[in-house]
């Protein structure tokens, strides 16, 4: 059980426990309100509220876009979100750490894919 594994983390500790995270072979109960995380990590979401327990099977995008969270984040903040993770990943592709500049860079390639995407959609 992990309550906000990545607080408070520079960019490359950042990385290395989600690249853990993502590799780690067992069951996990992660408590975030990391957006970018549970997406990467979550195929289930548990959410909690008003004392009630609803269980889903799925991504959180599935979850969020099928109107399941208290508040869908809107196009406008999810385009910001993007463009932040696009900002640590430029950062982290500047000085990759050993052996992992090829999974930056596919995650840069989809990241600014789902940006562009969403940019579109908004247009």
């Amino acid at each position: 059980m992990l309550d906000e594994p990545t607080n408070g983390l520079d960019l490359a500790s950042r990385e290395r426990v989600e690249e853990a995270l993502a590799d780690y072979p067992g069951t996990l109960i992660l408590v975030s309100h990391d957006r970018y995380l549970v997406q990467r990590l979550a195929d289930r979401i548990l959410h909690i509220a008003d004392g009630r327990l609803e269980l889903f099977r799925g991504t959180y995008a599935e979850y969020a876009a099928r109107g399941g969270t208290e508040k869908a984040p809107d196009a406008a903040e999810e385009i910001l979100l993007l463009e932040t993770r696009l900002a640590q990943l430029s950062a982290a592709l500047a000085a990759p750490p050993e052996g992992e500049a090829e999974a930056l860079e596919q995650e840069f390639i989809r990241v600014s894919r789902a940006l562009r995407a969403l940019k579109e959609k908004r247009a």
